[in-house]
This record gives C-alpha cells, sequence and structure tokens, in this order.
C-alpha cells in the first residue's frame, strides 16, 4: 500500500480529524503523483533527496500554522 492508499483509506473511514496536516513524502517527483496526493487531501507533497534547512522551514510554517490541540483532561 502506498501514501496516497493510506490518505484514501483514512479519509474514506473517517479517521483524519478536521484541521489535520498530512505531507505526503517520496522520491517521486511526477507531475501526476504530486496532483493526485493534493487532490487526495494532502497539505503538500515533499520529494526526497531532503534539503534539511528547507525541511525544518517548512516544518515549521506548518506547526505554527496549527489549530491549537484541547487540553488534556487527565
Amino acid at each position: 500500500m502506498n501514501g496516497l492508499d493510506v490518505l484514501q483509506r483514512l479519509r474514506a473511514q473517517g479517521r483524519l480529524q478536521a484541521g489535520l496536516r498530512v505531507v505526503m513524502l517520496s522520491a517521486s517527483a511526477m507531475p501526476d503523483n504530486v496532483r493526485q496526493a493534493l487532490d487526495a487531501g494532502a497539505t503538500a507533497y515533499w520529494t526526497k533527496p531532503l534539503d534539511y534547512p528547507v525541511f525544518l522551514r517548512r516544518m515549521a510554517s506548518l506547526l505554527s500554522a496549527a489549530p491549537a490541540l484541547p487540553a488534556d483532561p487527565g
């Protein structure tokens, strides 16, 4: 099963919460693969090899835009 299959199955089962960001990471940079992942609901599609400084900036951007999580009642 590839990442796109996983994303589609999770969405079909309602297991992904609204606002959850999904980043697909792949060695394939084919435009059709990227478009399929984004159309399926991925927030971003990053390709390998990763440029580490760019990766850190992208992660910081995703995390800073993340909605606040509810407080832990425990």
